[in-house]
């Protein structure tokens, strides 16, 4: 996940935007509270967001957007992400940008009237593009329609599959970067602008990604927000084998990591994608963006080449084909990668499962005999083996208030041999990828310390301060009775560790009441006036009687006060 600066989503609030753009007018001003994300979503959509406030509006130029204009329309998006306007929706050109050409790949198949969304869309783009349309042996008027059509690289073949026509499309392109796009799907105006900037401004990355919005194909009406991958570089091969890692339409890659990865597979008429990104995160890592730029069309057309298709409303029938071309391929990716480490090993073994493949996954698990952290036991459950789980002899409480991605990369860093403990202060979609890779507990909003068990030592993290390493609790009791963000920095006040540094955007927090006394304790302890801080100090303890910290902060007051006797009480409730 890239560092956006954007705060944490939930797919309430995504929802909410993505019903707004689809009924946007061309100009809309924007709230107060925004940090850039509604801004930046608007633009990407092809609309123009103006600042009527004071303040000073986010800068999106990490972004490669342009600046927000200072000004007002009778249209705007209120705090809640609703509409407040009567215009009628639309869009505006797009400014035009420079930078490496990129290829828009389109593989169409007797599908006219939708192929020219999809076109529309690949002409709208504000950056340079080359439009590749494969023309898979249709009879419906496409051929002519796309020889009418000057502005296009066109290829005609006989009806071959996807995966051919697609190594078609890649063999000729002139691009530095290509995206695939279905020619039933549509690409947001400023797709390519948003994506192109993330993968050229950034060589280590093999490709980006947007998130997806899913529309009905009759209405128009969005339907779901499909958030792309938000695990770090060092698990792209792990969540490539158990899910995909977001929409092809929705993903640029780097036409140098493309052609590492190689060519599709001709057998492979479905989950062809599934396949190449499981490829290119072996080439290198994924980056991703909060953004969608790419709508994906719900209908029940029809699936498959010319010599067998099938509705994927027939789900017996849709499962069967799939499985059908994706098995024998997997198994082929399986023999060349003979994974050893047994993480890997265990998430080979989920991919296989879910693809059907049980004996082949039960063999490989069967040699790795454990002990097994949660998640391999988690997963030697789905896959009906057993289990050796290895007891943790500490536990790691992560507070996630930062934005998007924050959360997966400090699990990443920091979760393994923990029980783990995960407090979210917004809602975190996917949740199933987070808890496939990082099994513990998940609540939201918790106070830690009755929602924490005893198991050892105890770590505390905060998701937007990935690098705050403190010394570990002996136990829960060390925190007091109050939400996670307040527990966390009380403690850190009493016991006197630095105070976490956000490097990554979080969510504006309320310190309430007992971290700004605590604060107030500090600072008079620091001006030398020890019994006042102890007085203050002494007022909340009286409503926090069980926390250790704040006793073990009383009996400090007290040896400097040359009470001893009295701080030795103190460090009896401690001990």
């Amino acid at each position: 996940m890239l560092n956006t600066g954007f705060r944490p989503r939930g797919q309430a609030e995504r929802m909410a935007l993505a019903r707004t753009l689809h009924a946007a007018p061309p100009q809309l001003a924007l709230p107060a509270c925004d940090d850039g994300w509604i801004a930046s979503q608007l633009m990407v959509a092809g609309h123009r967001a103006l600042w009527p406030h004071a303040t000073e509006p986010p800068d999106l130029a990490h972004l490669g957007l342009p600046p927000i204009p200072r000004g007002d329309c009778p249209s705007r998006i209120l705090p809640d992400l609703s509409l407040c306007g009567t215009q009628a929706p639309g869009t505006l050109p797009q400014r035009v940008s420079t930078g490496p050409t990129v290829t828009i790949l389109i593989c169409t198949y007797n599908r006219a009237e939708l192929l020219q969304e999809a076109v529309a869309s690949a002409r709208s783009q504000g950056w340079p593009c080359e439009i590749l349309v494969v023309n898979d042996g249709s009879q419906d008027g496409t051929q002519a329609w796309l020889d009418a059509q000057e502005d296009l690289v066109v290829l005609h073949q006989k009806n071959q599959g996807k995966p051919t026509a697609l190594n078609a499309g890649i063999a000729a392109c002139t691009g530095q970067a290509v995206l695939v796009l279905d020619d039933d799907d549509i690409l947001l105006p400023g797709a390519i602008a948003l994506l192109a900037h993330a993968l050229f401004s950034t060589p280590s990355l093999s490709c980006v990604f947007g998130d997806s919005i899913v529309f009905d194909g009759k209405t128009g009406q969005p339907g779901d927000w499909k958030p792309a991958t938000r695990l770090p570089p060092s698990h792209n091969v792990h969540g490539c084998l158990t899910m995909i890692p977001g929409m092809p339409g929705a993903c640029l890659i780097r036409r140098s990591a493309q052609a590492e990865a190689g060519e599709y597979d001709p057998t492979m008429v479905r989950g062809q994608d599934m396949d190449m990104f499981l490829r290119l995160a072996q080439v290198g890592p994924f980056g991703s963006l909060p953004l969608a730029t790419f709508l994906y069309r719900a209908h029940d057309g029809l699936r498959g080449s010319a010599n067998g298709q099938w509705r994927k409303s027939d789900k017996a029938t849709h499962q069967a084909r799939f499985r059908s071309f994706v098995q024998p391929v997997f198994l082929r990716r399986l023999a060349a990668a003979s994974p050893t480490d047994s993480d890997l090993a265990h998430s080979w073994a989920l991919g296989a499962h879910q693809r059907g493949l049980i004996d082949q996954a039960r063999t490989l698990l069967a040699k790795h005999p454990g002990p097994h952290t949660p998640s391999q036991a988690w997963i030697r459950k789905q896959v009906g083996v057993p289990h050796r789980a290895a007891r943790p002899s500490s536990s790691l409480y992560v507070l996630h208030d930062g934005e998007p991605g924050s959360l997966h990369g400090l699990l990443a860093q920091r979760a393994e041999d923990h029980a783990l403990w995960v407090d979210l202060l917004v809602p975190v979609e996917p949740l199933g990828e987070v808890r496939l890779f990082w099994q513990g507990q998940y609540g939201s909003r918790e106070q830690p310390a009755q929602w924490l068990k005893e198991c050892g030592p105890l770590h505390l993290a905060l998701s937007s301060a990935p690098q705050w390493h403190t010394p570990a609790l002996p136990s829960p009791a060390w925190l007091p009775k109050a939400s996670g963000h307040q527990a966390l920095l009380a403690t850190a006040i009493a016991l006197g560790w630095p105070m976490p540094k956000r490097s990554r955007a979080g969510i504006p927090l309320d310190l309430g009441p007992l971290v700004g006394e605590l604060i107030n304790v500090q600072r008079t302890r620091r001006k030398g006036e020890t019994k006042e801080a102890f007085l203050r100090l002494s007022k909340i303890l009286k409503t926090q009687a069980g926390w250790l910290a704040g006793w073990h902060l009383a009996a400090e007051l007290l040896d400097e006060m040359g009470l001893s006797l009295e701080a030795q009480a103190c460090r009896a409730k401690v001990a």
